[in-house]
């Protein structure tokens, strides 16, 4: 009798739990995210969902039953998933094909298309705060303080120049149908988890090795560690309030180079087996030019400041990496 009481007792608070976890989400807000495999788009999901209910979608099918499967070219197909929504808080739209080929021909073809359809579609279904993630590579070869009034200087690559593109359809298309669009500047991000063809996992992967060939990595990189992103992309989805350009980056600039060997000299590499090349093609861009990406904005509106310091970051880098698909 006393065994049958009990398990009557741990089956009501176990509906009590789940009864209480359904009306938590069901107050949640929510907001959409696509890019959820990559170093970002997973790191936001990890730290979004206990405060928000998460609504993940993709282009590419995904054994993942969680992640909503789009064909990003049919846009009543995306209209019609957007409506089943009452209200969205903000969609993030973090992902974007081909990082790590600068100069490919998708970003100003299939990228570019798939971001604008996305964008129609989220606000003909009446939606608003679409928080666009581009990049500070997208000032080009600038120099010095750079503002977010700035635009750019030099032959950007067609990464850049197709985050440039959206950005400006994003504001004439926020601006008619009088809804929010946000774009952010994001710098390099220091992860611990990275695709297995970054330069990281390439320092990882060779590590060992007599001589590592590297271009000549001769310009200057904002790094920004994964945690004070996240962070202050929390902050701006609270807080915007009108449609803008916003700079999220360390404010901190640093010779490629001059990185490579720190992060390298932590991991226990040895030195002298690193080998810059100026005859190998250098994909960034880039001249040797020193700039700082100015934070302001984020800084006095959004009342945030990124925290970790460069080495710490390598430190927590290296101890956590791990290679994500």
């Amino acid at each position: 009798q006393l065994t049958s009481t009990n398990s009557s007792i741990g089956l009501i608070y176990a509906l009590k739990k789940i009864s209480k976890n359904i009306i938590l989400n069901m107050k949640k807000k929510i907001i959409i995210l696509n890019g959820t495999n990559g170093i970002i788009g997973s790191q936001l999901y990890k730290n979004l969902r206990s405060n928000y209910k998460i609504v993940r979608i993709s282009n590419r099918k995904s054994k993942n039953k969680n992640i909503n499967f789009l064909d990003y070219n049919k846009y009543i197909e995306l209209v019609k998933f957007f409506c089943k929504f009452k209200e969205v808080h903000a969609f993030l739209y973090c992902g974007w094909g081909d990082v790590y080929s600068p100069f490919s021909k998708n970003h100003l073809s299939e990228n570019l298309r798939f971001a604008k359809n996305s964008l129609k579609a989220y606000f003909h279904s009446g939606h608003s705060n679409f928080i666009f993630f581009g990049s500070t590579s997208e000032y080009g070869d600038l120099k010095g303080n750079i503002l977010e009034k700035h635009s750019h200087k030099g032959v950007l690559r067609s990464y850049d120049k197709s985050k440039k593109l959206f950005s400006k359809f994003g504001f004439l298309t926020s601006s008619k149908k009088k809804k929010k669009f946000i774009h952010l500047r994001i710098s390099n991000v220091l992860s611990p988890y990275q695709k297995k063809n970054s330069l990281i996992s390439y320092l990882h992967q060779n590590k060992k090795k007599s001589e590592i060939r590297l271009s000549s990595l001769d310009y200057y990189k904002d790094y920004i560690f994964i945690d004070d992103l996240v962070n202050g992309i929390k902050k701006i989805i609270e807080n915007s309030n009108v449609s803008e350009i916003i700079n999220l980056a360390s404010s901190r600039s640093i010779l490629a180079k001059k990185f490579t060997i720190k992060y390298f000299d932590r991991l226990g590499g040895k030195k002298h087996s690193l080998l810059f090349q100026k005859d190998i093609k250098c994909t960034y861009g880039r001249k040797n030019k020193y700039f700082k990406i100015d934070i302001s904005k984020l800084k006095k509106k959004y009342k945030f400041k990124p925290k970790t310091a460069l080495n710490d970051a390598i430190v927590k880098t290296i101890k956590s990496y791990k290679v994500i698909n």
